[in-house]
């Protein structure tokens, strides 16, 4: 591993033995303590147990278990994923057989409400005013899950009030827990839900040691009903939780720190910096000129900073609206995090085909990766073995045969062939050079074009800021007959510029411009974001 010489705080969390909870700044380096804690707790463990460590992201999980597998560490039987993919594949697929009759000839798929038949959807009066489901909802609508399960499909709005149900309900389910897992830890907490959280108390109650990773100022998905209430919940005294703090930003230059810690407290103290590495821009024109002004300004800007490749840089955006935008008009390489044909399938198969083409494509990920993802637990050596061998051959045959290649794969992992819908999926990204190339690693040459909700847990070296208008951040809202100015969520949206900021490393520009697109592709006057006139803020930028 790289050389990592821990602050006190962090010596003091990652030495911590019991149920605990940590507040982690930006650039805090939380991930390499969660790394540190892991390895030193998986290295005396037998082959057979490990550690549940949770993530928001596949991204963000994927990185945390390399750095816990760094120099070949066995990390045993831990399981790295996000919390949909331990709910799904670690409770409800291995037992809800236990408690539901479901026909082994069915292809079990995850399916939002939406995509139910009008048939399905009455099964559940009023659904659509109970999101988020809560665990009070589970007495009430379990009878028509159990009826969407005979049919093989999981709710995906249920999944977790689902798995919490399944956990307190199967002793086989709370045997094989206490069994395989000593640990339970789940970063980005501050966007937990009501059932995550009570999954999180119970794998406790059944005796796992539970440690949760949050910050509540970066909260940013209140939208989707997760709230950073329950992070306060477990550092409140009396919780059973030792509370602990990382407060030392390791990524971001000072002058972008200050910046940065001043929106939230005008009066938060300033750390010494003989330059200022934030700035803002305004701009004649809109997002077009926006983009062509990035593109002339970016060589310089990367020759200041000491900047090599472009892939180091990353444009943050309020909306796909904009996003494509910069993407029509930039003009040089760039990656732009769009959805591609699977973002919205959730059929296993699908599931498993999106894999195994960013296995191929990506070749710092191994086979093992997704046999831990997927394989039923009660898979042998022989078997996995064999599996691992055909999940090769889709790395390594032509893109002629990549589609038969997958079949023994999605054959040994769900007994039955793909969908058809999974194998018309596959064929649309191979029809398209744009969905093929976004499963292809980032090149050095391409600059980064994603949203401020997706940038959440990565970082850059240079980061252009953009969407910082009055009525896009914060989003203002319009009251009938009431002409004061309303905003929806302020805090939120202050959050989320928040974490926009501290993506950057070395350089933060917030642009601006006199005109805009809305979302209807109209252009407005350009009014720069309230969060500039924010108290604390003067002389902190260039």
């Amino acid at each position: 591993m790289s050389e990592f010489t821990p602050t006190a705080e962090q010596v003091l969390a990652i030495d911590y033995l019991g149920h605990m909870v940590v507040t982690a700044c930006p650039g805090s380096g939380k991930t390499e303590v969660i790394s540190r804690k892991i390895r030193t707790l998986t290295a005396s463990l037998p082959s057979y147990k490990g550690v549940i460590a949770i993530s928001f992201t596949n991204k963000a999980s994927d990185e945390l278990r390399d750095r816990c597998k760094a120099g070949n560490l066995d990390v045993k039987g831990s399981f790295f994923g996000t919390i949909d993919k331990f709910c799904i594949g670690r409770i409800i697929l291995p037992f809800i057989k236990h408690m539901v009759i479901i026909s082994n000839s069915l292809e079990i798929s995850v399916s939002r409400f939406a995509d139910l038949s009008s048939s399905q959807q009455a099964l559940f009066p009023d659904f659509e005013s109970r999101l988020p489901l809560k665990t009070s909802d589970t007495a009430e609508i379990i009878g028509a899950i159990y009826h969407l399960l005979q049919d093989g499909i999981i709710l995906l709005e249920a999944v977790g009030i689902l798995a919490v149900h399944v956990l307190n309900t199967s002793l086989s389910c709370q045997r094989y827990i206490k069994s395989a897992y000593t640990h339970v830890f789940i970063d980005e907490y501050q966007d937990s839900g009501e059932a995550q959280h009570g999954l999180f108390l119970k794998l406790r109650d059944l005796g796992l040691i539970a440690v949760a990773v949050g910050d509540g100022d970066q909260s940013i998905y209140r939208f989707t009903g997760k709230f950073p209430e329950f992070l306060a919940e477990l550092s409140a005294s009396r919780s059973g939780f030792e509370a602990f703090t990382i407060s030392v930003n390791h990524r971001c230059h000072p002058s972008i720190a200050n910046y940065a810690n001043r929106l939230l407290s005008q009066d938060h103290p300033l750390l010494p910096s003989t330059e200022v590495a934030i700035i803002r821009r305004h701009l004649p024109g809109s997002q077009i000129e926006i983009a062509s002004w990035i593109a002339n300004q970016l060589n310089a800007t990367k020759a200041r900073y000491q900047v090599i490749n472009n892939r180091d840089v990353g444009i943050l955006v309020r909306s796909e609206n904009t996003a494509k935008l910069i993407s029509q008009n930039i003009g040089i390489p760039h990656r732009v995090f769009f959805s591609n044909p699977f973002t919205n399938s959730t059929s296993l198969s699908s599931r498993i085909i999106e894999s195994l083409l960013t296995y191929r494509f990506n070749t710092r990920l191994t086979a093992q990766s997704l046999i831990s993802e997927f394989s039923p637990l009660e898979f042998t050596v022989d078997v996995r073995n064999a599996l691992r061998i055909a999940i090769q051959l889709c790395r390594l045959c032509s893109q002629d045969e990549f589609e038969s290649s997958t079949l023994p794969v999605i054959l040994a992992l769900t007994g039955k062939p793909p969908s058809e819908e999974s194998i018309t999926l596959l064929r649309q990204v191979f029809e398209s050079t744009t969905h093929l190339a976004s499963f292809a690693p980032i090149a050095d040459n391409e600059v980064q074009i994603l949203t401020l909700h997706k940038s959440k847990g990565l970082e850059f070296k240079i980061v252009f800021h953009l969407d910082l208008y009055d009525w896009i951040l914060p989003r203002r809202i319009v009251l009938e007959g009431n002409w004061d100015v309303h905003y929806h969520d302020e805090q939120q949206c202050l959050n989320l510029h928040y974490v926009g900021i501290t993506r950057a490393r070395k350089f933060c520009c917030l642009v601006t411009s006199s005109k805009r697109f809305n979302s209807y592709n109209q252009v407005k006057n350009g009014a720069p974001s309230q969060f500039f006139a924010r108290p604390g803020l003067d002389n902190l930028f260039g």
